[in-house]
């Protein structure tokens, strides 16, 4: 504390000075007007030049004993707290430090630094001053909160792509970048049709009624060399839905065509092979009444016929016939055709016009030509198949010369 003289003090001064003969003594000198003298005058202002300087100034950071008890700055127990600077623990170096250890003093502790908002004081790769990038793990690299995904400054992202149809293709028209795979994208793009989760690069092209690429090549069903599934498809001339002749194997139908094979008649639509009456019998197996379950193959009779016959190697002809209700020229014959005879080949340019008869007891097959003459007896075999019957025949007949020789398919 500081002590000023009292008037008393200073009266008996004087009168002892008086007695003694002795010029008093000036007061204290208070050159900066704080108060306090300086130590050359007795008193105990240790800076006599600073006002701020005194016994009862408060201890702040700088370096100055601003409270005149010999302690500076940190060795001064009684330094103002306000006064004092946060320093934090950089254990990584990275210029900032961890705000969990903080400290309060003057001047900080070695490894300690003023700036904080290190977020992981042991990585010195992670401060407010770095990069966040995509990592598995999730780390805030930046410290801002917000780690991959989350941070819209995050670099190092993957694009992905809309898998709409869950094929793990996407659409690469519909792109997204991100660290981490997002729900309903997939890595791969290049995807034709993210609609249809068979049609991918590298699926299996197959014929089908929309034509749709599988594998994603450019091409589909036919067009594309690959595609499986390809059916046979028959030449369908009388349009009555089943085909004789094979037309080819492709995806899909031209103009004509039928995948229903087993018409042993393409020239006539009533014959086929279908089963209209559900016996089990065709028209192509000999059911002459297939709309009427009673009749079966047994009660029918022929009534039509088609075939070739050939005149050694002179000529051959097409033959095609209607069945006759009662043989003329072979009576005893079980049944006859009226036949046409067109020349198919050779030198024979006319058409002929004659009865074809078979007669099962001697199995020869009759053959007359209208106003002329029997050119046979031929043997001949008849063979029951599906859908027509078989007449084979062949001999010399009248004319020894050539072999005539013949075969017709027998209709129901």
């Amino acid at each position: 504390m500081t002590r000023t003289a009292s008037p008393l003090s200073l009266l008996l001064a004087l009168t002892l000075a008086a007695c003694t003969g002795d010029t008093p003594k000036e007061a204290g000198v208070d050159a900066d007007a704080d108060g306090y003298f300086d130590l050359a005058s007795g008193g105990d202002d240790c800076d006599d030049a600073d006002a701020a300087v005194h016994p009862d100034a408060l201890e702040v950071c700088g370096g100055v004993d601003e409270d005149c008890d010999g302690d500076v700055d940190d060795a001064d127990d009684s330094v103002d707290p306000a006064a004092l600077f946060r320093w934090y623990p950089d254990g990584d170096g990275d210029g900032y430090g961890d705000p969990g250890g903080a400290t309060s003093a003057c001047e900080p502790d070695e490894g300690f630094i003023a700036e904080a908002g290190d977020c992981d004081d042991t990585r010195a790769e992670i401060s407010p001053d770095a990069t966040e990038v995509c990592d598995e793990s999730g780390v805030d690299e930046d410290c801002d909160g917000a780690a991959n995904d989350g941070d819209p400054g995050v670099t190092g992202t993957t694009v992905w792509y809309v898998d709409t149809d869950g094929d793990g293709f996407g659409d690469t028209a519909s792109p997204r970048e991100a660290c981490d795979l997002p729900e309903g994208f997939a890595a791969v793009g290049e995807d034709c049709d993210d609609t249809n989760a068979t049609a991918f690069p590298g699926g299996a092209e197959v014929c089908d009624a929309l034509n749709a690429d599988e594998d994603c090549n450019g091409a589909a069903d036919d067009a594309d060399a690959g595609a499986s599934g390809a059916v046979t498809w028959y030449v369908d001339a009388d349009a009555d839905g089943w085909g004789g002749e094979a037309a080819g194997v492709r995806c899909d139908a031209l103009a004509g065509e039928t995948a229903n094979a087993g018409d042993c008649n393409d020239a006539a639509a009533s014959v086929n092979g279908d089963d209209g009456d559900g016996d089990g019998a065709s028209s192509c197996d000999g059911d002459c009444a297939d709309d009427d379950a009673a009749v079966t193959v047994a009660d029918c009779v022929y009534t039509s016929m088609v075939g070739t016959f050939d005149l050694g190697t002179v000529c051959s002809f097409d033959l095609a016939g209607t069945a006759l209700a009662a043989p003329v020229a072979c009576p005893s014959c079980e049944f006859a055709f009226d036949t046409t005879g067109t020349p198919s080949s050779g030198i024979c340019d006319s058409t002929f016009y004659a009865e074809l008869g078979w007669d099962a007891d001697g199995e020869t097959l009759s053959f007359a030509l209208y106003g002329a003459y029997e050119l046979g007896p031929f043997a001949g075999t008849l063979t029951t198949g599906a859908g027509y019957d078989t007449l084979e025949w062949a001999g010399y007949g009248m004319s020894p010369d050539y072999l005539y020789e013949g075969t017709m398919l027998l209709y129901r």
